[in-house]
């Protein structure tokens, strides 16, 4: 007696193979797509936060030189403050400019020297600003004098604050001999041509 076997064909499916086959090139689309919108929203994200952060260093240091000069005039005797990274005494200029973002310190001159001697009272100290925030103004404005009538010693001041985020341009705090300081996105002569006023 004869056997037959009976085969059933069982057709496939028309997406098995494209099931198995990985990612579509639509899939990798989307997904390229998705990432790079991702990187962007990163690297805008982190720009918004050193904006942020310059902002608060802006008003921090603007904060310290409407008290100094308060303070000159209270006290009928000089002000000064400076840069300074131990709270106690003033920092010299390093690398041609005078770094801020270390700390500074404002002080009571009463030799009129516009450096820190022991027994000249400290007003306040100032700690080194947070994040990759740098804070420079020119060496040969290494100090701020406020006098007893409120005025400020010397040339104009150029502050420059820096971010380390290619998104955060240079930003501006400049004080004239009035003594009054003002932020401003450009340098008091409208072109940042100086290398103290530079984001380099």
């Amino acid at each position: 007696m004869t056997t037959s076997r009976i085969v059933q064909r069982i057709p496939l499916r028309s997406d098995f193979f494209r099931t198995q086959a990985g990612y579509s090139l639509y899939d990798l689309i989307v997904t390229s797509a998705v990432v790079g919108t991702l990187s962007i929203g990163t690297a805008g994200m982190v720009g918004m936060v050193q904006n942020s952060q310059i902002t608060s260093e802006i008003n921090e240091l603007m904060a310290h030189l409407n008290l100094a000069r308060s303070e000159a005039i209270v006290r009928g005797q000089e002000v000064v403050l400076c840069p300074s990274m131990n709270g106690s005494d003033c920092d010299d200029p390093k690398d041609g400019y005078a770094w801020w973002h270390s700390g500074y310190l404002m002080f009571v001159n009463m030799d009129e020297n516009a450096d820190r001697a022991s027994n000249e009272p400290i007003i306040r100290a100032h700690q080194a600003s947070p994040g990759r925030i740098s804070i420079k103004s020119s060496k040969f404005r290494s100090r701020v004098t406020y006098r007893a009538n409120g005025l400020s010693s010397g040339s104009t001041a150029t502050f420059t604050f820096c971010g380390a985020h290619e998104q955060s341009p240079a930003r501006y705090v400049i004080l004239s001999n009035t003594g009054r300081p003002r932020v401003s996105p450009i340098p008091s002569d409208g072109k940042a041509d100086e290398e103290s006023e530079l984001c380099s």
